[in-house]
């Protein structure tokens, strides 16, 4: 399995992931809901049919809002700010989202506050140690999940080239 990484063409994420390796796809976002971005990347998931989409931003939140309707692909999105969700952008965090990652418990507070269920929010701390090579650890055995469920992890940029899956403007 690969993963694919769909970003501003031009910016810094997807340089660092075709460096990394990744394979990227370049989409020109113009605003936050950007119908035609919407429609570029519901291409991109009829072609790459992921198991999960994970949204950075809040334009990416919007865009991968529109572009998941009707299917059935759960969405993860970060949040990184502390202060309270703008009421007007509630319901992207209340319709369609399967769950909200959040850097510290301030910003979970405030996702809180805008109604999103505690269930769906997980803190994930910046700057975590790396594990032990040496002592792998088993999640699907802590966590109790099927042998089968998928573990994803998001790692820095590294040296080698990427693959380009092409560029969708």
């Amino acid at each position: 399995l690969e993963p694919l990484v769909a970003a501003q063409r031009g910016g810094a994420l997807l340089r660092h992931a075709r460096r990394a390796g990744v394979a990227v796809a370049a989409v020109a976002y113009r605003g936050t809901w950007d119908l035609a971005a919407a429609r570029r990347l519901r291409r991109l998931l009829r072609t790459w049919r992921p198991d999960v989409v994970h949204a950075h931003d809040p334009r990416a939140h919007a865009v991968a809002l529109v572009a998941l309707l009707g299917r059935d692909v759960p969405l993860v999105v970060t949040r990184r700010a502390t202060a309270p969700v703008p009421v007007g952008a509630r319901l992207r965090y209340l319709a369609g989202v399967a769950r909200v990652l959040v850097p510290t418990a301030a910003a979970r507070l405030a996702v809180l506050r805008a109604g999103v269920p505690e269930a769906h929010v997980v803190v994930v701390p910046p700057g975590v140690r790396p594990p032990d090579a040496r002592a792998p650890r088993d999640w699907r055995r802590e966590r109790g999940w099927p042998a089968d469920a998928w573990v994803v992890g998001v790692i820095g940029p590294v040296e080698p080239a990427g693959r380009d899956v092409g560029e969708t403007a």
